[in-house]
């Protein structure tokens, strides 16, 4: 056996530390995307949908104000049928009713959005911990062997191999 390695070329390390780089760029700004998914669906549901909710509650409510009135009117004119009227005031409570039920499913999916979430947005944070500190640790590590190892492959060249004449060779 030999006691020195047979170092060639470092261009592999190289190679594997520049996409290890690449990966880390597009890792991170994936990770980036998926926390900013989460947090526009939190604020979907308990902004955008509570608040449309609300207003289309109260607009549905206000129709069925008038659609009472209409009704009320048309019972207590002795020349008009009110099966119209009671047809409009059914429809009008069907779509307060819906949009209640609308409003009951956003504050289960308000008070459940945290505890369903909870481990892959964890999970997230370890990632981008991981992202942020461990695989620039490696790179700068990487960095380093490939240029100890660059080193290493030039001094124990022959000389006639490497492009060095033998003056230049010593210490």
């Amino acid at each position: 056996m030999s006691d020195q390695a047979k170092v060639k070329s470092v261009e592999s390390l190289e190679y594997f530390r520049a996409s290890l780089l690449t990966f880390l760029d597009k890792a991170k700004k994936a990770n980036a995307s998926a926390e900013g998914a989460v947090k526009k669906a939190r604020y979907w549901i308990e902004q955008e949908q509570w608040t449309a909710w609300s207003q289309e509650l109260k607009k549905r409510t206000r129709y069925l104000e008038l659609a009472e009135q209409e009704l009320f009117s048309a019972r207590l004119s002795e020349h008009r049928d009110a099966m119209l009227e009671q047809k409009t005031v059914r429809r009008c409570k069907a779509a307060v009713e819906e949009a209640e039920g609308k409003l009951k499913v956003i504050k289960r999916w308000t008070r459940e959005f945290d505890r369903l979430f909870d481990g892959p947005v964890k999970g997230l944070g370890h990632l981008d911990d991981f992202l942020t500190n461990q695989i620039p640790r490696g790179a700068a590590w990487l960095a380093q062997a490939i240029k100890t190892l660059d080193a290493y492959a030039r001094e124990s060249a022959p000389p006639s191999s490497a492009g060095i004449s033998a003056a230049d060779s010593t210490p």
